[in-house]
């Protein structure tokens, strides 16, 4: 484990804001005497879309009473921010630096124009040693690169990866003449293994390449940056990549009323420290306690497509949601605490508001180190839960 990844389990946030700023800092001083930030001289656009303000996300949050102010604010901020949907092909003169995903030319450019958060002052650069070594190297034709620094989780598997074909294909490419490029990390998960084996999205590509330490130089690439994280706009792309997901694993029998509580073991981030008191609120309204992490990915579908109430601490398994659509869900997020920088992500909301499906959310409050785990208050969550419950049950 890296020294930032152990600093950001034992550190409290205040530490945490500022090695999050570590980026920002480097990339306005030291970073751009080493590399050229700059467009692609031969940039063709496919798609290219800007959306200053999501009005559909934003008003489902005015009209919801079971969602906390303090979250709903938060949610807010990300859903006016004005975001850029593209698909870009250029020629010749890219190679894929293989840790961070970055497309660089041949005189240290690093494309920002081509990058999904190319633009942001947060994303890492390659490491400098890339500056006089981009070995080893492989050749390829026609690349199409799914690399970004969102690529690694679950959820993201289907909001950025699959989704991201989708646009790709919507934008009038023919996948059969392209190869994928992937983060080998990610295609070797086991989610991702059998969502790339089964899903027929996959099978519309002419190869994938699984990228591990080597650079990719290409004849021709397509990039793309999507709306859909953290903000789904989009709603028929994301409900294609909910039919595409299904279809690795087709359940008979879609129609359920289960009752889930989706819990998190201690070993993640985002846990409750009181995790017992919550458990026992919700397991008095007949819900099934559940760790996503303990089942296979098809036992997870089969459970989320006859899911019919759902509570859960924010995280990569509440993304199962989308096995329940098009059936009716009702959704209620317990939220971390808001953190440095990014506040709240809004994903769940957004997928809920996507789907159709009922949402709540209430937020926990601080614990001395937020980030690994937050105190959620039996009452205010019961008083919120019961609310929700009694309008939704």
């Amino acid at each position: 484990m890296s020294p930032y990844k152990i600093a950001r389990k034992i550190l409290p946030n205040s530490i945490q804001a500022w090695l999050g700023n570590r980026h920002k800092v480097k990339r306005k001083t030291l970073d751009p005497l080493l590399f050229n930030f700059t467009n692609h001289p031969a940039e063709e656009h496919l798609l290219y879309e800007k959306a200053p303000t999501l009005n559909v996300p934003i008003s489902a949050l005015e009209g919801n009473p079971f969602i906390e102010p303090a979250v709903a604010a938060t949610y807010r901020w990300w859903y006016e921010k004005t975001l850029l949907q593209q698909v870009v092909r250029v020629q010749g003169g890219v190679c894929i630096e293989p840790k961070t995903g970055w497309p660089m030319g041949g005189s240290n450019q690093l494309y920002l124009s081509l990058h999904p958060a190319g633009i942001s002052p947060y994303m890492p650069v390659p490491a400098y040693k890339t500056i006089f070594r981009k070995t080893p190297q492989i050749a390829l034709d026609k690349v199409i690169s799914l690399r970004d620094v969102n690529e690694a989780g679950y959820s993201h598997f289907y909001t950025d990866l699959m989704a991201k074909l989708e646009v790709i294909r919507g934008a009038g490419c023919n996948l059969k003449e392209y190869t994928l490029v992937i983060s080998k990390a990610v295609a070797e998960t086991p989610y991702g293994r059998f969502l790339m084996e089964n899903s027929p999205l996959f099978s519309e590509l002419g190869g994938i390449f699984l990228q591990g330490d080597e650079f990719i130089a290409c004849k021709e690439a397509i990039f793309t940056s999507v709306f859909v994280h953290p903000t789904i706009t989009h709603n028929a792309i994301f409900k294609r990549v909910a039919e595409q997901a299904k279809a690795a694993h087709p359940i008979s029998d879609a129609v359920g009323n289960r009752k889930v509580f989706l819990t998190r073991g201690k070993h993640r981030r985002r846990t409750m420290r009181n995790n017992e008191e919550i458990v026992e609120i919700v397991r008095a309204k007949g819900f099934e306690i559940v760790d996503a992490d303990c089942l296979s990915l098809p036992q997870q579908i089969e459970l989320f497509t006859h899911c019919r109430y759902l509570v859960g601490i924010h995280g990569a398994g509440l993304a199962n949601m989308l096995y329940r659509h098009p059936h009716t869900l009702s959704l209620f997020e317990i939220c971390e605490p808001i953190r440095p920088i990014l506040g709240l992500n809004p994903l769940y909301h957004n997928m809920a508001v996507a789907f159709g499906f009922d949402y709540g959310a209430v937020m926990g409050e601080a614990n001395h180190n937020e980030n690994q785990s937050f105190h959620m208050p039996p009452e205010k969550f019961e008083t919120a839960f019961h609310a929700f419950w009694a309008a939704k049950g």
